[in-house]
């Protein structure tokens, strides 16, 4: 049963969280993003890479070297972090090292020894949960504008009587 706590407490740690459509058509997330470089790509398909300085209900203003932008809640048909906080590999490795770090002591003949193991492991698997998600380049989708519902499509067959 111990052989299988490892692979299992690794595979749930490292399972990507998947966010909703909903929660993601949530156009006030772009306040939790402020002082951060953002992705927007706007209506027209067109990306804009900056940093964003405000959000309201109904727009966004990013800041670029040409000088600040606004962007309306209608413009706007997604936007990302270009990096993510590297907090979360720091906590999914120190909870690995946790656990494993209570196996590891198990051997050790003093309370002390144990101790110092434990807590040695935890900053070992936290530093290098740490770097692997520092290293990663992926983005963060902050907002998604919900798709707008398709037209009802005409039958590809129809039939016609005149008179």
């Amino acid at each position: 049963m111990g052989m299988l706590v490892v692979p299992l407490l690794l595979v749930t740690l490292t399972a990507p969280a998947k966010t909703a459509t909903q929660k993601l058509a949530d156009f006030s997330r772009f306040s939790e993003a402020i002082n951060t470089e953002v992705a927007l790509i706007d209506a027209g398909g067109v990306m804009r890479e900056g940093l964003l300085t405000a959000a309201t209900a109904d727009a966004v203003t990013m800041k670029f070297a040409s000088g600040d932008r606004s962007f309306a809640r209608a413009d706007v048909a997604s936007a990302e972090r270009i990096r993510d906080s590297t907090r979360d590999g720091l906590i999914k490795g120190m909870v690995f090292g946790a656990v494993t770090g209570l196996f590891a002591s198990q051997g050790l003949s003093t309370p002390a020894q144990g101790i110092a193991a434990w807590a040695g492991s935890i900053a070992f698997y936290g530093s290098i949960g740490w770097a692997i998600d520092a290293a990663q380049k992926h983005r963060q989708t902050i907002y998604l504008a919900p798709a707008a519902t398709p037209a009802p499509k005409k039958p590809a067959l129809g039939v016609a009587v005149r008179f």
